[in-house]
């Protein structure tokens, strides 16, 4: 599927997990979803149970363990290009049973462009790549009615809503609490389009005239009203069919996309990414591009079979003990590829790091240290456990654009030939029956699929083949990194053509004169659930095999957020100009007194305090000397109430540092530190702090070399998950 566009679509910024964790708590560790999947009932990447192709995960029952599947999130940023809304669930009937188990046709389809970040200073074009994302069995519309409460997606224009109260009217309410000041009051029957999905929502518009001012109150905005006394109005543009927006609907990483819904009589979705773009040659691209991105990129590491060696832990172990090179360890016996981010949310004890050293004119460089459990396995394939420790030769670094590892393969072999080979391994077939169906044997056996599955199964397992693939195959972490490195051109199953599955009648014993029901109700089932057809021809395309990747390794490998790191590196280069480093800086007036023991101040607000020295006048405070002015300033308080910043702590400092980036300096030189323009944003931050290299007013001031180093020691020590900054991570979505 080629993008329609003249203009490209906006790249992916964002990323988001399809689903939240247990709880509902955001996802830390990528290695939630390796467990949760290791627990589904069914639906593994490539490979089904039956021996089919299978292009997608399934979260089903087994999942839900670990997750909280009460509603799915779309994965990154895009545009919704075509939905289907069942009225209800379909039914297909078994010779045991004729009411028949439920489906879902229900599902949405959202188009995204991947792009590989901008070289430093860069003028050329990066590489891109289109793909999509599938998400199978959704709630039906007859769900929605039974719980009018629940959120619905906002491509369906969801922003609608009509008041139901039990005749009186629904209070307005200054802010999203329910014992805040009442402004204004709605008519029962009012209609209003709202932001938000939480129990309060903002009023964005009345759409009638069923708003009145309560006396003598002042109206802020347009206020907010709980959610439970709201209707909503929004329904699916049509039912029963494929419905392909004429306008794409953009979409944002993390935005609800709807519920799951049922297949087989079990609660159940399909998750599955593809793109019909030459996918060997992007990754060709990148990689090669990726050779010229800076070091600070390389947010991957890999531990290398044979080569890295694991440390035995004890009980010591620490900064001050840590561990060494030559005490007794196990050999590494698997390839593993780690996060930054997975390091990074290892306990503190699980990390030490040696500082560098300088004894005697010999240097001896930094040394990482990281303690890893039920990750690694030894050459036997036993699991093992302790300490690696991050050296050159022995563990390598990369960038999430290297695609490292990943394996391209296109996979042709026919369903009736995997069928075939499925059956005979599982001795399903009689003597005669081999004989029949020996060709579709024989062409199995050159399967690259299965032939590349078995392959990454028998390093852990000498025993294990395809035919043992499963979702168990998912508890040691190394096959499952490997399978799921897989990138693979076949067939969509989202077409229906009969002749395909009509070469499998033979197979499951489907004779004219004597039909096999069950089978025949199977392909009924595959036909009302394709939609490629209908969707091909209006987002223009004739393929009918994509390149298929697994989406939970495709959002692990993309979403070490370089643009969180560098807005983080930036801010504390700031401080250094600033003279404000360190946990005193956040409590600095101009001059260098503390606003908390000199002046008797506290975290609350702004100080407010006036100091006057070598001829200059200021009430700058804070890590970010921040000026009394600015902070009052009736636009920057606005944004302080959107942005929820209530005081003066460190932690609101830092949020207020990067408002003043997004909303106060001319040009947004947030995104411009987002794209890595680092020297550019500089430039634009010079008017708004003096110390920073081209700064107007006169002071004492920065080179650009040192900026530019400062900032590159940091952003270092961002990636390796030292900071002194207060910021929760995830804070950059809400300023994009």
């Amino acid at each position: 599927m080629t993008s329609n566009h003249t203009v490209p679509q906006p790249k992916v910024e964002n990323w988001a997990y399809p689903f939240k964790a247990k709880g509902g708590q955001d996802v830390t560790d990528p290695q939630l979803y390796q467990q949760a999947l290791a627990h589904a009932q069914g639906g593994t990447y490539l490979l089904g149970s039956n021996g089919l192709w299978h292009g997608g995960i399934h979260f089903d029952e087994g999942t839900s363990a670990f997750l909280d599947q009460s509603r799915i999130h779309c994965i990154a940023d895009g545009e919704v290009v075509a939905y289907r809304i069942d009225d209800r669930v379909h039914r297909f009937a078994t010779e045991a049973d004729s009411e028949g188990k439920t489906y879902s046709t229900s599902f949405v389809l959202i188009r995204h462009r991947l792009e590989a970040p901008q070289l430093p200073n860069g003028t050329e074009t990066p590489p891109s790549l289109v793909f999509f994302s599938l998400y199978m069995h959704l709630l039906d519309w007859a769900g929605y009615e039974a719980k009018p409460t629940l959120p619905r997606p906002a491509f369906w224009g969801n922003d609608r809503y009509r008041v139901r109260t039990q005749g009186g009217k629904l209070n307005v309410r200054q802010e999203p609490r329910a014992n805040a000041p009442v402004q204004a009051e709605l008519a029962n029957g009012s209609r209003i389009r709202i932001a938000g999905d939480g129990e309060w929502c903002q009023i964005i518009e009345i759409l009638d005239n069923g708003l009145t001012l309560r006396p003598r109150r002042t109206q802020t905005g347009l206020g907010y009203v709980a959610r439970g006394y709201l209707e909503p109005e929004a329904a699916p543009k049509a039912q029963n069919t494929v419905v392909v927006l004429d306008q794409p609907f953009p979409i944002k990483a993390g935005a609800l996309l709807g519920h799951p819904g049922l297949y087989e009589g079990r609660q159940q979705i399909h998750l599955e990414t593809f793109s019909c773009d030459d996918v060997p040659a992007f990754i060709e691209r990148s990689r090669a591009w990726a050779a010229r991105l800076p070091e600070s990129e390389r947010t991957l590491l890999k531990i290398h079979a044979g080569a890295s060696k694991l440390i035995t832990h004890r009980s010591n172990i620490d900064a001050n003990h840590p561990p060494r090179i030559s005490d007794p360890g196990v050999q590494v016996g698997v390839d593993l590829i780690l996060s930054q981010a997975q390091l990074e949310t290892l306990p503190a004890t699980d990390k030490v790091v040696v500082p560098a050293r300088n004894e005697g004119g010999i240097c001896t460089p930094e040394v990482r240290w990281w303690h890893l459990k039920d990750r690694l396995a030894d050459g036997e394939g036993k699991p093992i456990d302790g300490w690696i420790c991050e050296q050159e030769l022995i563990t390598s670094r990369h960038s999430p654009w290297e695609w490292v590892d990943y394996k391209t393969l296109v996979d042709n072999v026919t369903p009736a030939a995997k069928l075939a080979r499925h059956l005979n391994t599982a001795e399903s077939f009689s003597y005669e029956e081999k004989r029949e169906f020996e060709n579709l044997i024989s062409e199995a056996s050159l399967d690259p699929t299965r032939k590349e599955i078995e392959s990454i199964l028998r390093k852990q397992d000498t025993e294990s083949n395809s035919h043992s693939y499963k979702p168990t195959s998912y508890k040691k972490l190394s096959p499952y990194q490997a399978i799921c490195r897989l990138a693979v051109r076949h067939r969509t199953e989202w077409i229906y053509e009969p002749n395909y599955w009509d070469d499998l009648d033979k197979l499951v014993g489907n004779f004219k004169e004597n039909p096999n029901f069950a089978w025949q109700q199977e392909k009924s089932k595959i036909e009302t659930i394709s939609w490629w057809s209908q969707v091909a021809s209006t987002i223009r395309t004739h393929i009918k095999d994509p390149w298929h990747f697994h989406p939970i390794i495709l959002i692990e490998a993309t979403q070490s957020d370089m643009r969180e790191l560098r807005v983080r590196a930036f801010i504390r280069m700031i401080r250094v100009g600033e003279g404000t480093s360190g946990k005193s800086g956040y409590e600095k007036l101009f001059g260098g007194q503390s606003f908390i023991k000199d002046y008797s101040k506290n975290f609350d607000n702004h100080p407010n305090i006036k100091i006057r020295r070598q001829g200059y006048t200021s009430s700058a405070a804070g890590a970010y000397q921040v000026m009394a002015y600015t902070w009052n300033d009736k636009a920057m308080i606005r944004i302080r109430e959107k942005l929820q910043i209530k005081d003066f702590t460190p932690e609101s400092q830092d949020r207020f540092c990067i408002a003043l980036l997004r909303y106060k300096i001319r040009s947004n030189p947030l995104l411009t530190i987002c794209d890595g323009k680092i020297e550019e944003a500089i430039k634009k931050c010079s008017t708004e702090w003096a110390s920073l290299p081209t700064s107007p007013y006169g002071q004492p001031v920065k080179t650009m070399e040192e900026s530019l180093k400062s900032y590159e020691i940091f952003l270092k020590e961002e990636i390796e998950g030292r900071t002194e900054l207060y910021l929760r991570k995830g804070f950059l979505s809400t300023y994009l």
